[in-house]
């Protein structure tokens, strides 16, 4: 069998991904990509800072252009029942049942951080994300926000109140 996850910012992407192509294969074709391919949904969250706030150590020349500095957290949540076969050992990958629970817990948690983030630093004036969450009642209100989103997606999922905090 082959697996094939989608690993973009979009919900359902492995989903959409696969409807584009079976469209284009011939009816045999499809019968035999729906016995043998996993499309297999995913959330990735993964955050990779602009080059020149990631400090001197991190400076970019000319010669390296190409490389990419991310943030050390991570998170890729896999939908282990879209698997096409044995499911295959993949280090780093949260598998679960119910993706949903995932992508709301990235979305009302770290993507409604950010927003908070970005939104009261536009009104404070400040220009990128880095300086507003520097700022002690920014961060005290963005604070405030994701604990608050994080018991409803605790009661409603059961995620452990703890690891979720981390």
């Amino acid at each position: 069998p082959l697996n094939i996850i989608a690993c973009e910012n979009a919900v359902r992407a492995t989903t959409a991904l696969k409807a584009h192509v079976l469209q284009h294969l011939e009816e045999e074709d499809v019968e035999f990509v729906k016995a043998h391919v996993g499309f297999v949904d995913s959330a990735v969250d993964r955050i990779v800072p602009s080059m020149d706030q990631v400090g001197p150590h991190h400076t970019q020349s000319e010669a390296d252009e190409v490389r990419v500095v991310v943030e050390q957290f991570f998170e890729w949540d896999v939908d282990q029942n879209q698997f096409a076969g044995q499911l295959p050992p993949l280090d780093g990958v949260t598998l679960c049942d119910n993706l949903q629970a995932y992508v709301e817990r990235k979305l009302f948690t770290l993507n409604t951080g950010h927003a908070i983030t970005a939104y009261l630093g536009f009104i404070r004036g400040y220009g990128t994300i880095l300086q507003s969450i520097n700022d002690p009642e920014v961060e005290a209100v963005v604070k405030g926000a994701m604990e608050e989103s994080a018991q409803v997606l605790v009661k409603r999922y059961g995620f452990d109140p703890e690891a979720h905090a981390a």
